[in-house]
């Protein structure tokens, strides 16, 4: 939902870039970090990801976000996970 509020309402979504403690209540499920990995900044997506994880383990969401986070910073994760093929 977010990247539809992006491509269809950029002011909105810019608006909410602004302030992205406010995504989850814009986008139910959203989390901040979701919001920062949009705008492009992997890094503070990763910190983001992490500290709802410390909280709530069990979030598949949050999970995928992180790999999504990581990989942007040039960690595609151990090969188990990439599909590599021995």
């Amino acid at each position: 939902m977010l990247i539809r509020m992006m491509l269809t309402d950029p002011a909105a979504f810019h608006r909410l870039a602004a302030d992205p403690a406010r995504a989850g209540q814009v986008v139910p499920g959203a989390l901040p970090a979701d919001l920062d990995l949009l705008i492009g900044d992997p890094a503070r997506a990763k910190d983001g990801y992490l500290t709802h994880l410390a909280v709530q383990p069990d979030h598949p969401g949050a999970w995928a976000g992180l790999a999504l986070a990581l990989r942007a910073l040039g960690n595609p994760g151990p090969s188990c996970c990439r599909g590599d093929r021995n």
